[in-house]
């Protein structure tokens, strides 16, 4: 008989920048445990922000990891491969008095395995979680999950195809930091051919791997039934076309992206929006024009879009034999929490 018991987690990302508006996600976080009874907190990546010092993780402990008491599984984003900030990731840490614990067993990992091998019991036979290293141009945090070699991106596609293709899970989820499809919003980042290609659109691949169908996002989408990543400070969902992978973004948990006017005490606290009026006015114009530019150009290319950056926020996974949600929450400057969207991923035949 299928096994119809769900399983619950959490979704955070980009949980580096230090304030109150990732102390309002926790706490809301935090509050929901009892209702929904989740298993464990699963990181997009850019987990920090800066020097990683002491101080760096208990502005962390303080703010997140004591409002919600559950093992956390750490995904490596670009600001967390630095030497340094590599080194701080793979350490193990742990809260006897908050009961949370904080895991990062390698840049690539299958969640299953750590799961079993930190909390005893197994994951459900239906869900199956890799979480993958997508700093392709990071010296730091090659080794580990794949290969130490020179060709560790290559072995990790191998990887994440050879998996998945043996793997009996009815859900096959791969989460990483850098986007596959995303929202255009940086002129450099996400506009320029040729020069996006580093920053962005890599995990397409290029010309050569394209046309052969051997890029990561190629690994990724014709093995698995749902890709999760951060690293835009917003959240969306994307279908690229129905009964195939489909596409979570979820990188608010600390911060929106720089184009959203923050208000009242937001904007004190947040060192990263807009200082000025005039400042404030051109942010709001940019922001208008983009959200528009956006709609234009994506919404076409998708049997199903959505997108929010008008605040930080979190998702809940739920999962059983027969079913996969995604329900997407956003935390007000008031901490008041609002369910924005609710996705059901479409069940492999």
């Amino acid at each position: 008989m299928a096994d119809e018991t769900p399983t619950r987690f959490f979704i955070v990302g980009d949980i580096g920048h230090p304030g109150v508006h990732r102390a309002r996600v926790a706490k809301a976080m935090g509050a929901m445990i009892p209702a929904l009874n989740p298993l464990f907190v699963l990181t997009t990546g850019d987990n920090i922000y800066g020097e990683p010092t002491d101080n760096t993780f208990e502005d962390l402990k303080t703010e997140m990891l004591d409002e919600v008491p559950l093992p956390w599984y750490v995904t490596l984003g670009n600001h967390d491969v630095g030497s340094k900030e590599f080194a701080w990731h793979m350490r193990d840490y742990n809260s006897p008095e908050h009961k949370w614990e904080w895991y990062c067993p390698s840049p690539c990992y299958h969640l299953n395995t750590a799961y079993r091998t930190t909390k005893g019991p197994e994951l459900p036979t239906y869900l199956d979680i890799l979480v993958v290293n997508t700093n392709k141009y990071n010296t730091h945090a090659k080794a580990g999950g794949v290969s130490m070699g020179l060709r560790w991106w290559g072995d990790q596609k191998k990887f994440v195809r050879n998996h998945m293709n043996t793997s009996r899970a009815t859900w096959k989820i791969v989460v990483g930091h850098h986007p596959i499809e995303y929202i255009p919003q940086g002129v450099l980042e996400h506009r320029i051919p040729g020069i996006r290609y580093i920053p962005t659109t890599f995990m397409k691949g290029g010309l050569k791997s394209r046309a052969k169908g051997t890029s990561m996002r190629d690994a990724i989408v014709d093995t698995s039934n749902l890709y999760i990543c951060g690293h835009q400070h917003l959240t969306a969902h994307f279908v690229k076309e129905e009964g195939k992978c489909e596409f979570s973004l979820i990188g608010n948990s600390s911060k929106v992206e720089d184009t959203v006017t923050l208000s009242g005490d937001e904007r004190a606290s947040d060192t990263s929006s807009s200082s000025s009026d005039g400042d404030g006015f051109k942010s709001k114009l940019k922001s208008k024009f983009l959200s528009k530019f956006a709609a234009k150009t994506d919404e076409d290319k998708y049997a199903s879009f959505w997108h929010s950056n008008d605040t930080v926020g979190f998702a809940v996974a739920e999962a059983s034999y027969s079913y996969l949600h995604l329900t997407y929450y956003s935390v007000d400057h008031n901490g008041n929490v609002r369910e924005t969207n609710r996705q059901s991923i479409t069940r492999p035949k």
